[in-house]
């Protein structure tokens, strides 16, 4: 009797080069997507860590009628704000070690905290947003209050070599609103950022 069964054929040299260019061309195509798709999902990351910092914000604000500040009351609406003001939310508890993170959004290339940092920790090289303590809650006029990090006055500061001051987005930046509002504002090729929501005395207080 007559063995009818048939060998199994492999792939043949030019199907095999075929599958290889097919796959290189999908290769080519996602090299150029994946990092627009990156900064996509880090913008929606860095407005989940606006949220969570809103809520930290209105806690500490309903314990202490102002919102987070190492500077004493008599000079603090002169000398303005920083990322050090931020430290209160950390030593009073409300924001916790494992938590610190938040203030380190994603794409900002920052220093990792220690496990017990102290104030002086709490500057531009580890902290990825620029703050304005001296915002008030509830603020009519609905001044920032968080901005991601490299906004200084107003505008992108992204042809720097210092990591915590370079801005995370060339094309505009996060922000929070007293109000807990979150926009993305848009920025322009020299990196000012739009004024049609906030006036240029308002960005002055955002501080790095």
């Amino acid at each position: 009797m007559k063995n009818t069964t048939r060998r199994k054929q492999g792939f043949t040299l030019i199907e095999l080069l075929v599958v290889i260019s097919i796959i290189g061309v999908l290769a080519g195509l996602s090299i150029g997507v994946f990092p627009k798709v990156r900064q996509i999902v880090n913008r929606v990351k860095r407005n989940d860590n606006m949220k969570q910092l809103h809520i930290l914000m209105m806690m500490y604000a309903n314990d202490w009628n102002s919102f987070p500040t190492t500077q004493p009351p008599a000079t603090r609406y002169e000398k303005g704000g920083g990322v050090k003001d931020l430290y209160p939310l950390y030593s009073t508890g409300l924001l916790e070690k494992g938590n610190l993170v938040i203030l380190q959004p994603p794409g900002a290339a920052l220093a990792p905290f220690s496990s017990n940092p102290g104030p002086e920790e709490f500057n531009k090289n580890s902290i990825g947003v620029a703050y304005n303590s001296t915002c008030i809650p509830d603020d009519p006029d609905n001044p920032p209050l968080l901005s991601d990090q490299g906004v200084s006055s107003g505008s992108l500061r992204a042809n720097v070599n210092d990591r915590g001051i370079k801005s995370i987005d060339p094309r505009g930046a996060v922000v929070l609103f007293a109000s807990g509002q979150i926009d993305f504002i848009n920025a322009d090729r020299n990196g000012k950022l739009s004024t049609s929501r906030v006036s240029a005395d308002q960005w002055g207080r955002l501080l790095d």
